[in-house]
């Protein structure tokens, strides 16, 4: 069992950090587990993702609000994918943002798929193909590189699971 948690604020003084301090969440969206078993969370209102080490100890700091490669407007989703290695972010600013899971805290890499509004992303464990859902009611099924293999409409498309034998999953936040 893997668990992570988290002290905010000096416990002596009873002083808070600030709340884009190294190590502290705004507004979390998502998490991923790369095969070494570190931790990757995207951080919507800090416009980053943080990577902790399976003993919860942080290991860095990536990404501020921009549109350059490693920055961020919204960082809405986070998978990790087995067949690659590279960790994948949904950013609400048209685009996931694509780094080595090895070294995703390196500002010098990074590969972008431009999808629009995208929500959440995930890698299916089967055969490496991606699947976005994206805040225009769609859910893309894209390769590894970006290209569209199909796509259909879902409205209020929101999380997508994949399981081991690769069936998909899909939660909606519209009823009927």
């Amino acid at each position: 069992a893997w668990v992570y948690s988290m002290t905010f604020g000096d416990q002596s003084t009873g002083a808070f950090l600030p709340p884009d301090s190294p190590g502290v969440f705004v507004r979390p969206t998502e998490s991923a587990l790369d095969a070494a078993g570190n931790l990757f969370v995207s951080d919507r209102a800090n416009h980053r993702i943080q990577k902790f080490a399976p003993d919860g100890s942080l290991l860095g700091v990536r990404g501020e609000f921009g549109s350059a490669t490693g920055s961020f407007k919204n960082p809405t989703g986070i998978a990790f994918n087995p067949s690659t290695g590279f960790i994948y972010v949904a950013d609400a600013y048209n685009r996931i943002q694509v780094f080595d899971a090895s070294d995703a805290m390196n500002a010098q890499d990074g590969l972008q798929i431009s999808v629009a509004s995208p929500l959440s992303v995930t890698a299916s464990p089967t055969d490496g193909t991606l699947y976005v859902s994206t805040a225009l009611g769609e859910i893309k099924h894209l390769t590894a590189a970006g290209a569209l293999i199909e796509e259909w409409p879902l409205a209020g498309p929101r999380g997508i699971g994949i399981d081991g034998a690769g069936d998909v999953y899909l939660s909606s936040v519209t009823q009927g």
